[in-house]
C-alpha cells in the first residue's frame, strides 16, 4: 500500500441496562442535530442520533443497539432490557490526538437537569435546548453567560460520560498498542 495514512478513528461505549442513556444528548455549538424517531403507538422513541455531519471531523452516533440487533434477528445477552451505543468519529486528527479528541466529545455529552439551577436560567436553557428561542436571538452577554454554563455543565448532568471516559482511561494502554500497532503494520507516522 502506498502512502498510506490514517484517516479515521472509532470509538465505541456500549450501556446495558440505564434507561437514561438515550436522553443524554450532545451539547455543542454550531453543530447540526439529526433525530431518527420510531413510532410506537402513542410515544416516539429515539432510536438514532448523529451529531456532526457524516464527513466532519467528529461526529457522535448515539442509537439503540438492542432494537438494532432485534432488528438483524441477532442474539440479545442474556439479562439484556435495554442496549445503548455512543460511537466517537474522529477524521483528520493526528493518531497522538485521538485521546483529546475522544475526551473533549464526552465532555459534550450530557443529559439536562435544569432543576438542578434558578428558574429563570432553568427557563432561557430550556427555550434555548429546544430552539424556542434562537442564540442570536438574545444579547452577546446572555449567550455567553448560557454557553458557559452549558459547557461547565450547570443544570446538567454528566455521570454517564464520567463513566465513559473513565473507562476510557482504565483501557488507555490497550487501544494505544491496538492503535500503535495498526499504525506499524502500514508504516504510518505519528
Amino acid at each position: 500500500m502506498e502512502q498510506a495514512h490514517f484517516t479515521r478513528l472509532d470509538i465505541a461505549f456500549d450501556v446495558f441496562n440505564d434507561d437514561l442513556a438515550m436522553k443524554y444528548r450532545v451539547y455543542r455549538f454550531n453543530t447540526r442535530e439529526d433525530v431518527i424517531e420510531t413510532i410506537k403507538g402513542r410515544n416516539k422513541s429515539v432510536e438514532t442520533m448523529y451529531w456532526g455531519a457524516r464527513k466532519s471531523d467528529q461526529q457522535i452516533r448515539l442509537y439503540n443497539k438492542l432494537v438494532e440487533q432485534k432488528n438483524k434477528q441477532k442474539p440479545i445477552p442474556a439479562g439484556v432490557e435495554s442496549w445503548a451505543r455512543l460511537e466517537l468519529q474522529l477524521r483528520g486528527k493526528k493518531p497522538a490526538e485521538w485521546l483529546n479528541s475522544a475526551t473533549e466529545m464526552l465532555n459534550q455529552f450530557k443529559l439536562a437537569n435544569l432543576q438542578m439551577i434558578s428558574a429563570k436560567d432553568r427557563a432561557i436553557l430550556y427555550a434555548l435546548t429546544h430552539d424556542i428561542i434562537e442564540w442570536q436571538e438574545i444579547s452577546v452577554a446572555t449567550r455567553s453567560k448560557y454557553r458557559k454554563m452549558i459547557k461547565q455543565s450547570d443544570g446538567f448532568e454528566t455521570e454517564l460520560a464520567d463513566e465513559m471516559k473513565q473507562v476510557l482511561a482504565d483501557n488507555l494502554d490497550e487501544l494505544q498498542a491496538e492503535l500503535n500497532g495498526y499504525l506499524a503494520d502500514f508504516d504510518i507516522q505519528k
